[in-house]
């Protein structure tokens, strides 16, 4: 019996570990690294890498789009003063499981879905409303899903420190570091500096794994879940 392929976005490669492990126990896996609102540009080159490795380290094929700052900046402007979990912040998701569900439709997957709800900083609620409304424009399905549930989170910062991965200090764009306040606020003057070069630079990146979807390695026993895997698929 076939089963079904589902697209999952990535944020970064430690909130990946526990969805990764949880969804191969039933998915063909393929992962996307669509994050365009990371910055600098050595951070999301680091960020991307890390992904890239785990991903391989699974036998998961990973796919990356080009890197393009300045799409993410158009689509926050105006917003940059927002608190985080704001407007800013759901317009940032938006784009990026916009883009997720795009190709999920063009790859002829069964579903998509993201690693973002592993993150207790993250608002489930709205990310699965957000991927509902991507899904219903790309025609393609979403899986909503709360991973952090369950100790998903926990388990999430074990399984990234076994396997040794960087793990960053704020959530990716300028004005996230800009706001953690103390170091973070202090140093975000220097790469806000950098980032004023990065924002119209478009950087081509390459595939960094064969993108066809295949099988994954056995994932680890699951117990408690934020998403119901026996949810058929149609």
């Amino acid at each position: 019996m076939r089963r079904p392929t589902l697209l999952l976005h990535i944020c970064c490669a430690p909130c990946s570990t526990h969805v990764i492990s949880l969804l191969a126990v039933r998915f063909d896996l393929a992962g996307l690294f669509h994050n365009p609102n990371i910055h600098p540009g050595a951070e999301y080159a680091l960020r991307r890498g890390e992904a890239a490795r785990f991903c391989r380290g699974r036998g998961i094929p990973l796919l990356c789009t080009a890197y393009r700052p300045g799409d993410w900046f158009s689509t926050v402007r105006g917003r940059e003063g927002d608190p985080e979990g704001g407007v800013r912040c759901a317009l940032c998701i938006r784009m990026r499981l916009d883009e997720t569900a795009r190709a999920a439709a063009l790859g002829g997957f069964d579903c998509f879905g993201t690693t973002l709800t592993v993150s207790p900083h993250k608002d489930a609620g709205l990310i699965n409303v957000i991927g509902a409304e991507a899904a219903r424009r790309h025609g393609v399905r979403f899986l909503a899903a709360d991973f952090k549930k369950g100790d998903g989170y926990a388990a999430s910062c074990r399984m990234s420190r076994l396997h040794g991965l960087y793990r960053q200090r704020y959530c990716g764009c300028i004005y996230s570091a800009m706001g953690g306040g103390g170091a973070r606020g202090a140093s975000a003057v220097l790469f806000l500096q950098e980032t004023a070069h990065v924002a119209h630079r478009v950087e081509d990146v390459r595939r960094d794994v064969d993108p066809r979807p295949r099988q994954a390695g056995e994932g680890e026993a699951v117990a408690r879940t934020g998403v119901d895997l026996d949810d058929p698929l149609p």
